[in-house]
């Protein structure tokens, strides 16, 4: 360059267009093998010259940063730069935290400036985590007041075709017509009949579905000698059975699969952990798995901090209590492991009485404390005293009588303002008398506040609500597997 003649050859200061020195800096070091920090105050930098001049490895470092550091706060900018340099990792995880998040976000300040684009993606989806259409409706009024002066007719219609509302009560159905048609009358008075027909064709839209599915963990055999642990998942609408959703660790001899094992959601994230390749093998799995969304396949997201199996697992503040079990030497633990996915660290917390770890039919949640439920004996009227442990220090102070009449707990299920626990064989220990109605029980699990689901057999299970006592009875469709446990999945709809 400076012996050609170019206008750089006899300049005393060569000026840098287009690129900022240290940009340039961190491309000459990506390319000989030196690691370049990514932060927040550079990442937007590095990861437009990342993709423009395509150096991978800078690429992923900086979308990796932008994945740890996702929010609500920066979703709607994180998409926008996926979508402005062709990351789709990065439009996929923005709008599953705007899915996921959805109540906050139509009362976020980010929702205004939100691109069309990006806000019908959300609005349009059944696995929307949305409480009711009218939050829906706020939603897009707001984004429409703001934006209407400044977008297109189309971009207005196309918001407003999102809101289900057919799903509306009268009063905030009647409203909403009253607003489009105030609204329409001024942008487009003589072309108003022109937008009635795809805003009808959103008032028959079907109700959204539940973002969080019923789930079952199966072992199954894919060759003769070969088994693996699988999930499958319910279908969103349809009367098919539960439908392959992913593989769980590497498969194993059937004598040496995985036992013993836990999975359980927190928020929107699923987590695989515990377990041992074969009781007594000595093989355990000490990787923490989490079902990545964007990537469609379970990550390594942590190790245990010691061996454990067949322990009791709750979530609490969003936190993954581990509570005995068995380790090493099939030695009974008394220890409770507590896992912060935020942060991706352990710490331990006052470990059980002997009596308490022993007698624990359950460990769940209740009220947002810790609690232990002891087993009775077969055909006992004994009252049970449920234990409550506050933060991760077991207390006595805080006592609830339950009475049981079986040895095991199979789920605790929250209602509106009560609490069920249900046992074998079908029987409950109730404030007040649920109706499901059961023809046997395999397994279940909580979905939600007030929402239990329970595996009849192979083929059917049953979804029942709590506070209304109504009943859904699924098609889960499986043969020739053994359903290990169930839980609930959070789903969603990532279809381009």
């Amino acid at each position: 360059m400076f012996a050609s003649g170019m206008k750089e050859s006899s300049c005393e200061e060569i000026e840098m267009r287009d690129i900022e020195p240290d940009t340039l800096q961190a491309l000459v070091d990506v390319s000989e093998g030196r690691a370049v920090k990514v932060v927040s105050d550079n990442v937007d930098r590095l990861l437009r010259a990342g993709c423009l001049f395509q150096f991978e490895q800078l690429q992923s470092d900086c979308v990796d940063h932008l994945l740890g550091t996702m929010c609500l706060a920066n979703a709607v900018e994180t998409w926008q730069k996926g979508d402005a340099f062709g990351v789709r990792q990065l439009c996929r995880a923005a709008l599953i935290t705007l899915l996921w998040e959805f109540e906050e976000f139509a009362r976020h300040a980010s929702l205004a400036g939100c691109p069309r684009a990006l806000l019908e993606s959300v609005l349009s989806k059944d696995t929307l985590n949305v409480s009711s259409e009218a939050t829906v409706v706020k939603a897009a009024k707001h984004w429409i007041k703001v934006n209407s002066a400044s977008c297109a007719v189309e971009d207005v219609v196309t918001v407003a075709s999102c809101v289900r509302h057919g799903q509306l009560d009268a009063q905030d159905s009647a409203q909403w017509s009253s607003f489009l048609e105030s609204l329409f009358s001024e942008l487009c008075a003589d072309t108003v009949e022109r937008w009635r027909e795809p805003l009808q064709r959103a008032a028959a839209a079907a109700p959204r579905s539940a973002i969080v599915r019923p789930a079952v963990v199966v072992s199954e055999l894919v060759s003769d000698e070969v088994a693996r642990l699988a999930v499958y998942c319910a279908p969103g609408r349809s009367d098919a059975g539960f439908a392959f959703h992913s593989p769980l660790p590497s498969a194993h001899r059937p004598e040496c699969l995985l036992r013993g094992f836990v999975i359980c959601s927190v928020g929107k994230d699923a987590y695989f952990l515990c377990g041992e390749y074969g009781i007594r093998s000595g093989n355990w799995n000490r990787h923490v798995l989490r079902w990545c969304h964007v990537l469609s396949r379970w990550t390594q997201v942590a190790m245990l901090p010691e061996p454990r199996r067949h322990c009791k697992a709750t979530v609490v503040g969003n936190r993954i209590h581990l509570c005995g079990g068995f380790g090493r030497y099939r030695v009974r633990l008394f220890s409770v492991d507590i896992y912060d996915p935020t942060t991706g660290t352990w710490e331990r917390g006052e470990e059980l009485l002997r009596d308490q770890a022993i007698d624990a039919s359950a460990i769940v949640n209740l009220k947002n404390q810790v609690c232990i439920i002891p087993t009775c004996p077969a055909n006992s009227h004994e009252t049970s005293h449920p234990i409550y442990s506050v933060s991760d220090t077991v207390s006595m102070s805080q006592t609830v009588a339950i009475p049981f009449s079986s040895h095991r707990t199979v789920v605790v299920c929250k209602g509106a303002d009560n609490w069920y626990t249900f046992h074998e064989p079908r029987t409950f220990s109730e404030y007040a008398n649920p109706k499901i109605s059961l023809r046997s029980l395999l397994c279940g699990c909580a979905l939600g506040d007030g929402i239990g689901f329970f595996v009849e057999d192979l083929r059917t299970g049953v979804v029942y609500n709590f506070d209304t006592d109504e009943q859904q009875r699924l098609n889960i469709g499986l043969c020739d597997v053994s359903i290990e446990c169930c839980f609930g999945m959070p789903y969603f709809d990532l279809d381009d």
